[in-house]
């Protein structure tokens, strides 16, 4: 990579992605800026591509503050730890604002952020290799496959910061020399699932099986997996991880997806029980989960109504089934791929709510199919506003449906993403 230039800047805005926009040119992006800094960068060109870093800040932010992890701007996992607690708040809001008007959506009310702070996260993946017999563990640097080593992490929490020395020193005695490999942990309620993907053919030696296994006895690990070649080896395994959700336990795997913490899960089950308190109805509820997943929603839905629920993958399928079996939920949940196969407006009709929780990408099949639909309400959960913007316009398209409320919520700390989650309601003037 060769420097063409060295430049100096004023950083206008902050984009969609937390990178510091230029008063010179809107392709230059500069991370770990704030807008009225002035900052010194460089324009490095590799194989005809143009990329911009950052040298140094020469006339500083007052909301710049000191982040509080020794390897923010090193790792790559963090983007805004160096701007001030209301500050961060206040560019969140305005990036959510802005994605909106772009779209043209307007919401009645958009309430203020529901905070998660940093010792939450109960899920990584971090990515690990062996050089020279030293052992890097850690995620990667912005914009490169570097891994930057790491000891502990301050988003995740402590039951799985305080396990990266124990593990690097465990990946140490295994791996050998330029030996790649990633590894994927969770935070059950119940323990700590882990699973290492080695990059190679090899066969998993006896002593490598007995170190993992002292390993996992010693840390509270309760499944330790090792897939080496797309093989399975259960290598150790105490009890099946599970998440609680209002007391029903759903196992899950490092696979499947989850929401990043225990406290998202308790926000948005509180936020759904709010929204079917306000709603009246003389009967029970009938409910659709889309992209139900393992129940985040599913469950706390089902103290109000019938739910039928529709999610894709065959594992959540099997997992959320078997845990609401032997209760008194009157849940129903169907395999269905619904990028495929959308739910129709005949089938849409029967219900009452319908929650929905798509992908980042979202969902504009479903979203444009809804907008023509007699259902009540709807509920979106996403972890993208751009995409919801989008399917949110395809809603209000119609003008069958008002746009009554959005609640973000800062699940994903010290990063330019943010969740939402929003409620339709239709408009019962168009009948």
């Amino acid at each position: 990579m060769s420097v063409i230039k060295r430049n100096r800047c004023t950083i206008t805005a902050l984009n969609s992605r937390g990178l510091g926009i230029s008063n010179l040119d809107s392709n230059i992006e500069l991370p770990y800026t704030i807008p009225e800094e002035i900052v010194e960068f460089e324009e490095h060109i590799y194989r005809n591509k143009i990329s911009y870093s950052l040298l140094r800040i020469i006339d500083e932010s007052k909301n710049r503050i000191t982040p509080p992890c020794r390897y923010f701007t090193i790792c790559g996992g963090c983007s805004l730890q160096h701007l001030e607690h209301n500050y961060y708040y206040q560019i969140k809001l305005a990036n959510l604002k802005r994605v909106l008007a772009e779209y043209n959506v307007i919401a009645t009310t958009i309430h203020n952020i529901n905070f998660i702070g940093a010792e939450n996260r109960r899920r990584a993946v971090f990515k690990a290799v062996k050089k020279h017999e030293v052992l890097f563990l850690g995620f990667k640097k912005l914009h490169s496959n570097q891994i930057v080593n790491i000891d502990n992490c301050l988003l995740l929490t402590r039951e799985l910061s305080d396990l990266i020395p124990p593990l690097k020193n465990t990946l140490q005695k295994i791996l050998s020399d330029k030996e790649k490999c990633k590894i994927l942990v969770t935070m059950a309620d119940n323990g700590i699932d882990l699973t290492i993907e080695i990059e190679n053919n090899n066969i998993i030696s006896t002593e490598a099986k007995e170190i993992l296994e002292y390993f996992a006895v010693n840390n509270k690990i309760i499944r330790l997996t090792i897939i080496n070649n797309i093989k399975w080896n259960l290598i150790y395994l105490l009890e099946i991880p599970y998440i609680l959700f209002e007391n029903i336990a759903v196992k899950i795997d490092n696979l499947c997806f989850l929401q990043v913490s225990k406290e998202s899960d308790i926000i948005l089950t509180k936020l759904v029980n709010d929204i079917f308190e306000k709603i009246k109805t003389p009967n029970q509820f009938q409910i659709a989960d889309l992209f139900c997943g393992r129940g985040t929603l599913t469950i706390p839905a089902s103290k109000f109504g019938i739910v039928d629920g529709f999610e894709m993958e065959k594992n959540s399928v099997k997992a959320l089934a078997n845990a609401i079996k032997n209760t008194n939920l009157k849940t129903t949940i169907y395999q269905r791929d619904l990028f495929i196969k959308p739910l129709e407006w005949d089938e849409l009709n029967k219900y009452d709510v319908v929650i929905i929780n798509p992908p980042r990408a979202g969902a504009k099949q479903q979203a444009f199919i809804l907008s023509k639909s007699t259902v009540k309400t709807i509920i979106y959960l996403s972890c993208n506003p751009e995409s919801f913007a989008r399917d949110a316009k395809l809603i209000l398209n119609n003008n069958r449906y008002q746009l009554k409320e959005i609640t973000p919520i800062d699940q994903f700390y010290w990063s330019h993403h943010i969740e939402l989650l929003a409620v339709f309601e239709l408009n019962i003037e168009v009948f």
